[in-house]
């Protein structure tokens, strides 16, 4: 039957939330046609329309997008006694935006008609802190890969005998997850970066001749080679490619990358070249993701000098190189004028400046004043042999 209306100020819904009254009923004969007979002045100012404008129009009319069937199937349920109460979640044209909300419906008596009392109840802030949970999960769940993905690198590096493998592994490794679309290593050359190893998509590389040293200009703000130059990590969103430059925003598009980090390889005061990183994920590198991708490039930079240096200690050949500086800005070239040959043992920085090891004949009080007088600024004697230095 047909409702004739029904008050909803004495109908509260379940608590919490934020109630906005309102009432549905069936004005017309035609089967699904509901129709507002009554509603609040707070469920009208909700939708930003007159309340007086609201009765009469059909339910849907109110109802965005998918949320009209359900509503309706709800009130029809409730009519044809199927049930006496429901709840469902659908989403109002509010005002100034639509607005999630939960429609509770209830039959009330209308002599031997029935009506349909509805609230609607504001959930917005329910849904924010889901999506909230939502983007926290898959926050951790990226950090999680991450993290599989660096661990994954890490071992191959240990198995990795030369520079040429320990790249060709971060490259091979980093890629082969979905986490990253390109992975490339490059060393700076006469012609600038170069790339020594690639895995992935075709790289976008910097323009050829790049320089890395310098303040560089627009021209070279590749984040390579701006990692390279400045020592530090560089992030770029969609957008940072000019579409004149070789194709290589075309090419960043073809592939979907929309986010790329550039890193220094460095160990120590050396700098062994830049690793880069093309993205598919425009939420890409993360302060998270950034530390642990750092963390790996200064990995990286310690396995190739160890590699270095184990190709050096294996080395069957040795040079002896023999240098003859007469400048007087040379520390060592001063101090021999007076004391004669001096042979530097090792050097090691300290305190911002090199503290040298050298072994000199002459007696240690004349070796320590020559050392003082060609500008040392602390002079100590180590060890003294046959009265010495």
């Amino acid at each position: 039957g047909a409702a004739t209306g029904a008050g909803a100020a004495d109908w509260g819904p379940p608590g919490g939330g934020e109630p906005r009254g309102g009432v549905a009923g069936g004005a017309s004969g035609r089967e699904g046609d509901r129709r507002f007979v009554a509603v609040t002045d707070r469920l009208a100012a909700t939708l930003g329309r007159p309340r007086e404008a609201l009765v009469g129009e059909p339910l849907r009319s109110v109802l965005a997008g998918d949320s009209g069937a359900a509503a309706v199937g709800l009130h029809e349920a409730v009519l044809a006694g199927d049930r006496s109460t429901g709840v469902v979640e659908v989403t109002l044209e509010g005002a100034a935006d639509e607005l999630p909300v939960e429609l509770h419906v209830a039959t009330v008596p209308d002599g031997d008609d029935a009506g349909v009392v509805g609230i609607v109840r504001d959930v917005s802030g329910r849904h924010r802190r889901e999506q909230q949970l939502a983007r926290h999960r898959d926050q951790l769940a990226t950090l999680n890969r991450i993290s599989e993905a660096v661990e994954g690198v890490v071992q191959g590096i240990v198995e990795s005998a030369t520079r040429e493998g320990i790249e060709a592994t971060v490259c091979e490794r980093l890629a082969a997850s979905d986490l990253y679309r390109t992975v490339w290593v490059g060393r700076s050359g006469a012609g600038g970066l170069e790339p020594t190893a690639t895995a992935g998509a075709p790289a976008t590389l910097p323009a050829e001749g790049s320089p890395t040293e310098g303040d560089g200009d627009a021209a070279d703000d590749h984040p390579a080679v701006v990692a390279f130059r400045t020592g530090d990590s560089c992030v770029r969103r969609s957008g940072w490619m000019t579409a004149d430059a070789d194709g290589e925003a075309d090419r960043a598009a073809e592939h979907g990358i929309r986010a790329t980090m550039a890193l220094p390889v460095t160990h120590r005061e050396t700098t062994y070249g830049v690793l880069c990183l093309h993205s598919p994920r425009a939420d890409a590198f993360t302060d998270r993701e950034q530390a642990a991708l750092e963390r790996l490039a200064r990995v990286v930079g310690f396995a190739i000098n160890a590699a270095d240096t184990e190709l050096l200690l294996h080395s069957s050949t040795t040079t002896e190189l023999v240098f003859r500086i007469d400048d007087d800005r040379c520390f060592l070239a001063r101090l021999s004028r007076t004391t004669g040959p001096v042979t530097l043992r090792w050097t090691v920085p300290e305190d911002g400046g090199l503290r040298h090891y050298l072994e000199v004949e002459g007696a240690a009080a004349g070796v320590m004043a020559a050392a003082t007088a060609a500008g040392a600024d602390d002079v100590a004697v180590v060890s003294e042999h046959g009265g010495e230095g």
